[in-house]
């Protein structure tokens, strides 16, 4: 059978609006349910697009808040969500409001400087967050632990899963591939580190709440479809932290000598194993499992040397064996084909650039624009980009694509250091920082393992550009899904 990818298309975008009057219903009926439809909406519909646009979480929110509007206005206006708590606020949720505040002010300040209307959208969107950590952190003890760890464990899951049904049934029965998803009908690769990171801590935390013998075998297979999900989008970040993540359970277990879970982290693994040899046999590529361990090995038998993997490898190559002595008009003339290679290839050079590129763009400013930035989306779109179209011509990388007027589109790290300047990075990290204090705060003992886990958000900031995902900066808020799925730390920060 074969689809057109248009009407594919439109069948996605009534699941959508199907999806959001499904929402409204539930919570207009229910709108105690508020945190559970609240927190699943925004995981599952972190990676959903419209046109381009990641905007489907935002609009599954801003459903809700309508819900409970119209229940408070025609069904009971006795309903709340806050708690009487008048307790002062914390360092983290005045860091928070701050950020917000703040965000908002540059998107104001975006607007005005590109006359571009549709910077209302991020006006909203950081209104929305701070809406959403004002309900959360005012609400009281909304849901135990336990539904927590649920609630995640189940919306991360079909997060995956919906990932790799939408993106298998393009590429086996409609005229485009999965590929062509990306950007389109799906964020890419690189902003799925969010919610993987979610699905590992609520895996990794509800066998520790779980004492029935049903939990391991979900897990299992829960795991399995995750990691071909992983796999299949060719994802190195994602395979990378899965991998560590793994190793740091099985350590964990071992030096606390937990029988039933070290046996359950050699499943994983054999889990792991088993899910990529399926995928390999499966594939035009069968390379065994044995070379593919070898490929996760940070060692290297021939040289005898430690390594970085080499399926986890950093490709920094800029153009071959070029002369880096000559000018770069000489080298584009001595090498033209090393040159169409390399503008033919997809290198991490890319994005490093990024980074390189918004520093330089942001220390030629003066004093104010160094703390304060050009303003949300400003920057990336136009100083930034000429930056960026410099470096990409020393390192011989394609620069077509900033050339015909289309934005650059870069890392967040360097998106949010260029727009908002120093202190917005500052405002960014601390939030990220006071909920790692938080999470070490806690009574788990998985709490130093799930610290670690969590610490690599910040690398989803570097590689890729995940600040268009509520979920990303709901992670950064107090009382987030992360938090609300640990134990009460003794004394809050």
């Amino acid at each position: 059978m074969f689809i057109s990818s248009i009407n594919a298309t439109y069948l996605i975008y009534f699941a959508y609006l199907f999806s959001g009057l499904l929402i409204a219903s539930a919570i207009i009926k229910m709108p105690n349910k508020f945190w559970i439809l609240m927190t699943s909406s925004i995981i599952i519909g972190s990676g959903m697009e419209f046109e381009g646009y990641p905007i489907i979480d935002e609009y599954l929110v801003l459903i809700i808040f309508f819900g409970i509007f119209v229940h408070y206005c025609f069904l009971n206006k006795n309903i709340s969500l806050t708690s009487n708590d008048e307790s002062s606020l914390s360092l983290h949720e005045i860091c928070f409001y701050i950020l917000v505040a703040y965000f908002i002010l540059q998107s104001i300040r975006g607007m005005f400087s590109l006359e571009d209307i549709r910077m209302v959208r991020w006006i909203i969107f950081f209104i929305t967050l701070g809406v959403i950590s004002f309900l959360v952190s005012r609400g009281g003890d909304l849901i135990s632990k336990n539904l927590a760890i649920k609630v995640v464990f189940c919306s991360s899951l079909t997060y995956f899963i919906l990932y790799l049904m939408i993106g298998y049934i393009f590429q086996n029965y409609s005229d485009i591939n999965r590929w062509d998803l990306q950007g389109s009908l799906w964020t890419g690769t690189s902003t799925m580190i969010v919610p993987l990171i979610l699905f590992i801590i609520s895996s990794i935390l509800y066998v520790e709440i779980s004492s029935t013998k049903k939990t391991i075998p979900l897990i299992l297979i829960s795991f399995s479809f995750v990691y071909y999900c992983v796999i299949y989008y060719e994802s190195r970040a994602a395979q990378f932290l899965i991998l560590g993540s793994l190793s740091l359970y099985l350590i964990q277990n071992l030096l606390m000598f937990r029988r039933k879970l070290i046996f359950f982290s050699f499943c994983l693994f054999i889990a792991y194993a088993s899910v990529y040899s399926y995928y390999k046999l499966n594939s035009s590529n069968n390379s065994s499992v044995m070379s593919y361990l070898q490929k996760l090995a940070p060692y290297n038998v021939e040289s005898n040397k430690f390594v970085i993997p080499s399926l986890i490898r950093i490709d920094m190559s800029m153009g071959g064996n070029l002369d880096m002595s000559k000018n770069i008009f000489e080298r584009k003339a001595a090498n033209k084909d090393i040159l169409k290679i390399t503008y033919e290839k997809n290198t991490d050079v890319d994005r490093i650039l990024h980074h390189l590129a918004a520093y330089s763009s942001i220390m030629k400013e003066g004093f104010l624009t160094k703390i304060f930035g050009f303003g949300w989306y400003r920057g990336a779109r136009y100083e930034m980009s000429d930056e960026a179209l410099v470096l990409r011509k020393i390192y011989l990388l394609p620069v077509d694509h900033l050339r015909n007027g289309k934005p650059l589109q870069p890392t967040a790290l360097a998106a949010i250091l260029v727009d908002t300047g120093l202190f917005g990075l500052f405002l960014v990290l601390i939030n990220i920082f006071l909920s790692i204090i938080s999470i070490l705060q806690s009574k788990d003992a998985t709490k130093y393992i799930i610290s670690l886990i969590f610490t690599t958000m910040i690398g989803s900031l570097i590689i890729g550009n995940p600040t268009p995902l509520l979920l990303l900066w709901v992670l950064m808020m107090p009382n987030n899904p992360v938090l609300k799925m640990l134990n009460k730390k003794n004394k809050s920060s």
